[in-house]
């Protein structure tokens, strides 16, 4: 999933405008993010000391979360009829459910 979105910098093109660019553009979760950063870290301290890269493109910037996915939510999967219907087909512990869930 990473190469086909980052595989394509060549390493004469990391630099904190280009990564900030392409981390911008990632969807993913914030969590996702904060691992995908954390390898591009530990692989950017290695290109430095074995001397593949002079400075750390990523030193001195912090990713900024973005913001987090609603906890409360328009989306109703049925209509109030659908609700109606359902709930008149079923019995017992299956109809106390559905009532709860609607």
């Amino acid at each position: 999933m990473l190469k086909p979105f980052f595989g394509h910098l060549a390493r004469c093109n990391l630099n904190k405008k280009v990564l900030k660019e392409k981390f911008s553009e990632y969807k993913a979760s914030n969590t996702r993010i904060t691992s995908v950063k954390t390898c591009f870290r530990s692989a950017l301290n290695d290109a430095i000391e074995d001397e593949i890269i002079d400075s750390h493109p990523l030193s001195g910037w912090s990713y900024r979360n973005r913001d987090e996915v609603k906890e409360d939510d328009d989306i109703d999967p049925f209509t109030p009829e659908e609700e109606q219907a359902l709930l008149k087909a079923s019995r017992g512990e299956t109809w106390a459910q559905l009532q709860f869930a609607f």
